[in-house]
């Protein structure tokens, strides 16, 4: 199973060209598989950065939302209160954002592999990460 950072997200379905062929070879198989995983924690994301202004789609992001939610093969996963405590008890990681700390917490308890080009995600050896 992937976990879907929520940048690898946006960019696999707006602007697949940013996303490197390593990351989409393994989107493509876990598509086969009907194992591609997105934390919820990336759709509240979304509407924040789009009420700050800082994301822009060319439709409601909400929209983007509910396009991926009729994917047969993605699976939308909420934070529960393992995932949650867990996010704050994340060994050596030095990542301060929520988001980033709960989509962790989300591709571990998943045993998952956390598709993300933040390297500070990327850097934490306690989850596996493949972007390039």
């Amino acid at each position: 199973m992937i976990l879907l950072d929520t940048h690898a997200w946006i960019w696999w379905l707006t602007n697949p060209e940013r996303v490197p062929s390593k990351a989409m070879k393994a989107i493509r198989e876990a598509m086969k598989n009907y194992r591609v995983a997105i934390s919820s924690m990336s759709i509240w994301e979304i509407a924040l950065l789009c009420a700050k202004g800082r994301l822009e789609f060319a439709t409601d992001y909400r929209e983007f939302v509910r396009q991926t939610e009729k994917l047969a093969f993605v699976q939308f996963v909420a934070p529960d209160n393992t995932i949650l405590v867990n996010s704050v008890n994340l060994p050596d990681y030095t990542g301060r954002d929520p988001a980033d700390r709960i989509i962790i917490a989300t591709a571990n308890h998943l045993s998952a592999t956390l598709v993300s080009k933040d390297d500070t995600m990327r850097e934490y050896r306690q989850v596996r990460t493949l972007w390039d």
